[in-house]
This record gives structure tokens, C-alpha cells and sequence, in this order.
């Protein structure tokens, strides 16, 4: 049944890359919406924690004129995914601004390595 759960959420997903969330993963443990700062860029994310994966997405758009188009298929567009085996995570004190952020002061954050 989790399984299934994995599989209708993947089928939400636009442009997935890799293998299927059901090859690595069995649960999904939190989502949530984050800031990504990234090569000075700052951009909103919905982020997805399983139990070896972290992936995030972009929300994608929804039509409001044709009700079926906005309740149906892709809700995110897939942007990247990182293996929770292999990352390291270096909390960041709130107030810091480096040249991670571009000089952005960062409150509550963290980076997050791909190793």
C-alpha cells in the first residue's frame, strides 16, 4: 500500500529523471515548501523527504479555465533529486550571508552537500 502511495505521487511529477521513487524508496517522511539559494539564485521549492531520497519541484502553474486541467496530471515539475546516503547536511548559523547566498542573510538554514 505505501508503495502504491509512492506511485500515484511520482505520477504528479513532470519530467522525472532516474529511476522510479518505488526502486530506492518506501515512505515519504516530510514535504514542505523551502527557499533554495543556489549559484546566487533564490527560488521556491517544494521539497519531498523519503527515506533515501531528497527530491524538490517547482509547483507548475495550473490553468484555471478548464477545471479538469487543474485538478488532474503533473502538479510539480521535477527539478532535482539527491540521495540521502551520500549528502551531508552543515547547519548554517542564522545571520550568516556568504558567497553561498550571494550576501543573502540566511535565518534557519542549512546547505546541503551532494557527495
Amino acid at each position: 500500500e505505501k508503495l502504491e502511495i509512492l506511485e500515484e505521487w511520482q505520477s504528479h511529477i513532470e519530467g522525472w529523471e532516474g529511476s522510479n521513487i518505488t526502486d530506492t524508496c518506501t515512505e515519504m517522511l516530510m514535504q514542505g515548501v523551502l527557499l533554495k539559494i543556489s549559484a546566487g539564485n533564490i527560488q521556491e521549492r517544494i521539497f519531498f523527504l523519503f527515506d533515501k531520497l531528497l527530491v524538490y519541484c517547482k509547483k507548475k502553474n495550473r490553468r484555471l479555465k478548464n477545471s479538469k486541467a487543474s485538478t488532474e496530471g503533473p502538479r510539480y515539475l521535477f527539478r532535482g533529486r539527491i540521495n540521502t546516503e551520500v549528502m551531508e547536511v552543515e547547519n548554517m548559523d542564522d545571520g550568516t550571508a556568504d558567497y553561498h547566498s550571494s550576501g543573502h542573510i540566511v535565518n534557519n538554514g542549512w546547505k546541503i552537500h551532494n557527495t
